[in-house]
């Protein structure tokens, strides 16, 4: 790095409402589903997705919410300032932005351009690859660089759900476990599954090998004894690919072994991990069963994310 050069580390997410009151949550939705790189619809349905959904669906997720907040706030925004702090150096400012909720990318790049940064290292932290997650982030900050008339040297890190370090810290995240609980498990490695409309497409169709390949990886790295690649958050009348983890756990016979649930395509507990996962399912298989359940949570500002990020940093720029 020049003596010139003053660099920012941006992190960006999806996001999700700042707090858990009914407007914030429908403004999320709103923007959410006015992304035609997540919903590919026609203009008739996407108008009503965006226009009719979010007013009816945020009144029924408010519970949700209300059960994955922190310190008042959502996990991702708490644990996304946590994990910026922490990487934060005399040399490197950590921010982060989200797509769909504040803070967004106008007003965060305003503060960086505000503060002299001329170089931009971008990691969408997205694991795996798709035009739903890094393509919705890419054609967001080159449309917001283009708004602001801001141009800094920008460097994107790639998708890293192969990376050397990020299979290790999933392996072990599972390895707190113990040995003892992971030889008597069957792990299942959850991903957001999408349309199967959708795998046309070759980046979504790499998506999904991806995914599968990520857990033989982290299965082999652990030695795992029975693991599957299940899909999870499904939505609407499409059909999504699958299998779901929902019918994975319902099929799973618990007098046999143990169910251990990842999510390593989620990079922070969100909605889809404290809530549908940790929560919903969970309840659902202990109504049925004494035990046998187990969720792993999300790298989140862990230490070992914290390497994680800081190793892609010296590999990759």
């Amino acid at each position: 790095m020049t003596s010139y050069e003053r660099s920012a580390l941006l992190l960006m997410y999806t996001g999700s409402p700042p707090t858990a009151a009914v407007p914030d949550i429908q403004a999320f939705l709103t923007q959410f589903f006015a992304d035609k790189a997540v919903f590919r619809l026609n203009a008739t349905l996407h108008y009503l997705l965006r226009t009719i959904v979010p007013p009816r669906r945020a009144r029924r997720l408010q519970p949700h919410y209300l059960t994955i907040s922190i310190n008042g706030t959502s996990a991702q925004h708490y644990y996304l300032q946590r994990l910026c702090r922490a990487l934060t150096r005399s040399d490197l400012k950590v921010v982060y932005a989200l797509l769909y909720a504040p803070p967004q990318l106008p007003e965060v790049l305003s503060k960086l351009q505000q503060n002299g940064i001329t170089r931009l290292i971008v990691l969408p932290l997205y694991p795996q690859d798709s035009g739903t997650t890094h393509g919705a982030a890419q054609a967001q900050l080159n449309a917001a660089l283009t708004a602001q008339h801001y141009a800094p040297q920008v460097h994107w890190l790639p998708a890293y759900g192969q990376h050397d370090a990020y299979l290790q810290a999933i392996c072990q995240q599972l390895k707190h476990l113990g040995a003892d609980k992971l030889a008597r498990s069957t792990v299942y490695f959850s991903y957001h599954s999408m349309p199967v409309s959708y795998l046309r497409d070759p980046r979504e169709q790499a998506y999904i090998a991806s995914c599968h390949t990520c857990s033989h990886s982290v299965a082999e790295r652990c030695a795992l004894t029975a693991y599957k690649t299940v899909f999870q958050s499904a939505m609407g009348p499409l059909r999504w690919q699958g299998p779901t983890l929902k019918e994975a756990l319902r099929q799973h016979n618990y007098a046999a072994s143990d169910a251990v649930v990842i999510c390593p395509g989620f990079a922070i507990d969100c909605l889809e991990t404290i809530y549908e996962v940790n929560f919903e399912l969970q309840s659902a298989v202990r109504a049925k069963h004494s035990c046998g359940f187990t969720y792993v949570p999300c790298l989140n500002d862990s230490t070992v994310a914290q390497q994680l990020i800081n190793t892609l940093l010296m590999t990759e720029t």
